[in-house]
């Protein structure tokens, strides 16, 4: 094979992309693909949900290749229903651009601060997923945020509902793994 036919240049340029879309903070689902990212991200609730309650019924995760749609992952159950996952990310923004910038720090988290942030994280899905109608539309939220653990925000959510919504069907909240724990906690957030 030739130098053309492997295209070194095209690989090399789009390692330079994914290095510099990397946040470097909150990272634990860095990924320069969003589709992967996504559907990773649903995998692995949907991991954490069959080591929590047993079998989770999806038969098979697909993301969505269509940018004009608002859904990012599609699933299909046991019975073969059509479930519309849309997957958000609960992360500080300054603390991205404080961390870039070389100053080594972490957002801590209060609970008025974590509730106002899930609302406005869910509120936005509630209105992307008014233009599609499945069988089931599920919100995911994302954070890989130091500070939220599920220890902490168990009794914060806890006694919390959101909503009420006429689009979303279920939402979570999926933590990154936690030292001393095997794989990812979640929580399903009460819904009005």
């Amino acid at each position: 094979m030739d130098r053309e036919t492997l295209d070194f240049d095209g690989v090399l340029e789009k390692v330079r992309e994914a290095f510099h879309k990397r946040k470097g903070y909150a990272s634990f689902w860095d990924f320069p693909n969003k589709q992967v990212k996504v559907r990773g991200v649903v995998m692995d609730l949907v991991e954490a949900m069959e080591a929590k309650e047993g079998a989770c019924r999806i038969r098979y995760l697909v993301s969505n290749s269509d940018r004009n749609r608002a859904v990012d992952v599609f699933g299909t159950d046991i019975l073969g229903r059509i479930i519309a996952y849309e997957v958000t990310e609960l992360v500080s923004q300054e603390h991205i651009v404080e961390n870039r910038r070389g100053r080594k720090c972490h957002k801590k988290w209060d609970d008025i601060g974590l509730i106002t942030k899930l609302e406005e994280r869910l509120d936005a899905k509630e209105h992307q997923l008014a233009t599609v109608a499945y069988e089931k539309q599920v919100v995911v939220i994302f954070t890989d945020e130091p500070s939220l653990s599920h220890h902490w925000c168990v009794p914060i959510l806890s006694g919390h509902s959101f909503g009420p919504f006429a689009n979303i069907c279920e939402a979570y909240l999926l933590f990154s793994p936690e030292p001393g724990r095997e794989g990812n906690s979640y929580l399903k957030l009460t819904l009005k």
